[in-house]
């Protein structure tokens, strides 16, 4: 049996060797850079339109409440006057790239985005004041008075790269433009080496694969416990609560920049294990529920399940509408019965000072967690203003591959809750959860360990 499938798998190979070399075809295998030779394809006019017509279209179909953002007439005017200044007649997958992330910048909501950033540079172009601009480099080095970057003057680039960042309603802060350039400037000079002029110097960079590192990173230090966590999706509450407690320290840094969110139950439970209070206060319609979103609800996806929308409507499973699974679905109903058990939360065994570290990368539940922390008084907040949320939180994205370009988007589908506490919204327009001390990169850090050496020292006394 086994040596009649490979075969059929052999004549199968050589069917399609024969069909490639009288078509003219050929294969080859290289190492050249995929992502930009992706990026070099070039698309018709009608092909753009197209695509373009295919991300609105899903755009308005998903996002339950973008005619709350803009409207339909004006996303459509934007979209035709950036086809016709990016590409009049024939673009790239790259000029693709450049108009969507441009209309995601003027709709102005929170998860919608353009997937697939793969290279990223060392360093993040900041801004420090109306005539200066600086690098602050992975390595903790800065370089000051940038002049130019592959020849464009500063000031050109950092307007460029307000218009592909996503902004919430209106808002748009400069720790934002800084996360996102590691990973834009690439696209907008349109080459992966950058070469930055400084008044009295020149700097070559390239860009390289993202890192894909662990989503939680500890370090123990002789005062502190360090814990890098980038994802809430992938976060392990229960190995990480375990850690905590073992070794029971004094102080802890939570190191959330690039963080962009994820498992709100996995959010709730880490608040939770920190302060005592059950999930968030205020994160809900229904104030002060604990947020029992089990695993088995998440997977849920709307286009294989008819109750996706039941069971998005009703993610709190403790409130007594969940009864109501009982009579549609008895799954469903098993699920809450048993998730109290599922997201019960050891308590923590010390009552350390706690550090948070955010920066124009954090965003979603992440940047929720930080202003809770903030607002209950649990926490000092350090670095820049976090991305956040919209002034309505939605909570799942799905993705579309568009079909010329193959480029994916993310479009925000589902509705879930509205914090409104005045810390995350101090005025009726988002402005971030903003730090109590604000710092960038390794400063951060060190201001932290002087706070803890300060603390230590006067204890000791």
């Amino acid at each position: 049996m086994l040596r009649k499938k490979l075969t059929i798998f052999c004549y199968l190979t050589l069917i399609g060797l024969i069909y490639l070399i009288a078509t003219g075809r050929s294969i080859s295998i290289s190492l050249y850079d995929v992502e930009a030779a992706n990026d070099n394809k070039v698309l018709t006019r009608e092909e753009i339109d197209a695509d373009i017509s295919q991300f609105l279209s899903n755009l308005r179909v998903l996002h339950p409440y973008v005619d709350n953002f803009v409207s339909t007439e004006q996303i459509e005017r934007k979209s035709q006057q950036l086809k016709n200044e990016v590409c009049p007649d024939t673009c790239t997958i790259r000029d693709l790239k450049m108009i969507t992330l441009k209309l995601i910048h003027f709709i102005g909501t929170d998860h919608l985005f353009v997937s697939g950033f793969k290279k990223s540079l060392p360093f993040e172009l900041h801004k420090a004041s109306q005539n200066e601009f600086k690098l602050l480099l992975d390595s903790g080095e800065i370089l000051r008075n940038i002049k130019h970057l592959n020849g464009m003057p500063v000031e050109k680039v950092w307007f460029e790269l307000e218009d592909l960042t996503p902004r919430l309603n209106a808002n748009l802060e400069d720790s934002y433009i800084s996360a996102h350039s590691k990973h834009f400037l690439p696209l907008l000079l349109d080459n992966n080496n950058i070469e930055v002029t400084t008044t009295s110097a020149k700097h070559t960079f390239l860009a390289s694969k993202a890192n894909s590192s662990s989503s939680v990173l500890m370090s123990e230090n002789d005062d502190f416990l360090y814990v890098k966590i980038s994802s809430m999706s992938k976060l392990d509450p229960q190995i990480l609560f375990n850690e905590f407690n073992k070794l029971s320290k004094q102080h802890l840094v939570l190191d959330l920049r690039g963080n962009r969110g994820g498992s709100v139950a996995k959010t709730a439970k880490l608040f939770e294990f920190l302060t005592t209070k059950h999930g968030f206060k205020h994160i809900s319609p229904h104030e002060n529920r604990l947020i029992k979103l089990s695993k088995e609800l998440t997977e849920l996806n709307r286009s294989s399940s008819p109750f996706w929308f039941l069971a998005s409507a009703f993610l709190e499973c403790g409130f007594k509408d969940a009864y109501f699974y009982k009579e549609v679905k008895p799954k469903l109903s098993a699920i809450c019965e048993n998730v109290e058990a599922r997201t019960r939360v050891t308590k923590i065994q010390t009552s350390p000072q706690i550090y948070i570290v955010i920066d124009g990368g954090t965003a979603s539940s992440a940047a929720i967690f930080a202003g809770q922390m903030k607002r209950s008084g649990k926490a000092r907040i350090f670095g820049t203003v976090a991305y956040g949320n919209a002034l309505r939180n939605y909570g799942n994205s799905k993705l579309i591959t568009l079909n010329y370009s193959q480029l994916v988007v993310g479009i925000p589908t589902t509705y879930t809750y509205r914090d409104t506490s005045a810390d995350i919204w101090p005025t009726s327009q988002y402005h971030g959860v903003s730090p109590h001390t604000h710092c960038v990169k390794l400063a951060c850090l060190a201001q932290i360990k002087d706070e803890i050496s300060k603390a230590s020292h006067i204890k000791a006394y």
